[in-house]
């Protein structure tokens, strides 16, 4: 039971930071363009989990898609 557990922690945090990986290679390896965005939302959204990780799913997700908005604003500017 503890090692199906464990197994299924590892695989939630790989998928979860694979499109993290799979962004910053095409940024930063392909297009050659420094992307601090990467950084700044992977930052962002873990600070923000941590805090609200008592909240239902729905709420969540509405803060995490906020927090990813609140970035791409400020990169852009």
């Amino acid at each position: 039971r503890n090692r199906i557990a464990m197994i299924s922690s590892i695989l939630e945090q790989a998928l979860i930071i694979l499109p993290l990986i799979l962004g910053a290679y095409l940024t930063l390896s392909l297009l050659k363009l420094p992307d601090f965005s990467i950084e700044s939302a992977y930052l962002f959204g873990a600070v923000t989990a941590f805090l609200a990780q008592d909240l239902p799913l729905g709420p969540l997700l509405l803060i995490a898609m906020g927090g990813g908005m609140i970035v791409g604003c400020v990169v852009t500017f």
